[in-house]
């Protein structure tokens, strides 16, 4: 039974995919140019941020609108930062757009299989992301997304020095964190140049920076979910099956958020029925 079901997932499997939510709302200010009320929405939100009211994930979804493939709002959001270029929240949503334009158009595939268009394209868009983000850095007290944002260019860019300072300021911003840590794992992964061994030593460093269990289990389930797709893509059943239900079980007191995001495998696998009586995310 779980052999058929895998066997069809060989089949079915994709890459991970953005799950952005619309928010005709702000996409529609957006376009109409309304950039008080874009300050007013979007500076209330970190405002509840700064303030511990509002979590790092309700803070990431706040910006989700301005995920997309194609370039649609440029001119908007280019008069939104001349109009108030002191803003903290109109560089911090260009610069998410921008970084977003670029990892969406490169895709998911390792570097030698994505086509060169592509690649000069995120350059590009990532050059602009980065600019605007790193001028929002000192306008809030607490830059945390964007600290987050610019934590993401730097991986795609394979750029260590970056991903580190990213990672030590994010963690000095909101020590309990694990946006910023997940994302940091995620490209500590084989398929990017990184090893189990590294994201082993980075499971532990965070364990000894005081994160929690359940997040550490979470952490620890993010390397046998990649171990569990490498297993299912060699053709190894057996193993996979074996592996994503232990990704699972050690994630299982994780953010369920958390754990659709960055055990996409493991959780692919178990909403098609491939992992028995598991309980999924």
């Amino acid at each position: 039974m779980a052999r058929h079901a895998l066997l069809l997932l060989m089949v079915l499997f994709a890459a991970n995919c953005v799950r952005a939510t619309p928010s005709l709302d702000v996409i529609e200010l957006v376009r109409n140019r309304d950039f008080n009320s874009l300050e007013a929405h979007f500076n209330a939100i970190q405002s509840s941020f700064e303030q511990g009211k509002t979590d790092e994930y309700a803070l990431l979804d706040s910006f989700r609108p301005f995920y997309t493939r194609t370039d649609v709002l440029s001119d908007e959001l280019k008069e939104w930062t001349d109009a108030h270029p002191k803003s903290y929240v109109a560089h911090l949503a260009r610069g998410t757009y921008y970084r977003k334009l670029g990892e969406l158009n490169r895709g998911t595939s390792v570097s030698r299989e994505v086509p060169r268009a592509a690649m000069n394209y995120m350059d590009q868009v990532f050059e602009i992301s980065e600019k605007e983000l790193t001028t929002a850095l000192p306008l809030r007290r607490n830059p945390y997304l964007a600290v987050l944002n610019l934590l993401n260019i730097a991986r795609y860019r394979s750029d260590t020095v970056a991903s580190d300072r990213y990672l030590a300021e994010g963690n000095r911003l909101l020590p309990g964190n694990m946006l910023v840590r997940a994302r940091y794992l995620d490209h500590l992964k084989p398929r990017w140049g990184g090893s189990y061994a590294a994201m082993a030593a980075f499971v532990q460093r965070s364990k000894l920076e005081g994160v929690d269990a359940a997040n550490l289990g979470l952490l620890s389930a993010m390397i046998n979910d990649d171990k569990g797709f490498v297993a299912q893509t060699n053709g190894n059943l057996e193993l996979a099956v074996a592996t994503y239900k232990l990704a699972l079980s050690q994630a299982e007191h994780a953010n369920p958020r958390l754990q659709r995001d960055y055990l996409s495998a493991a959780t692919f696998a178990c909403q098609r029925g491939a992992l028995g009586s598991v309980r999924c995310p």
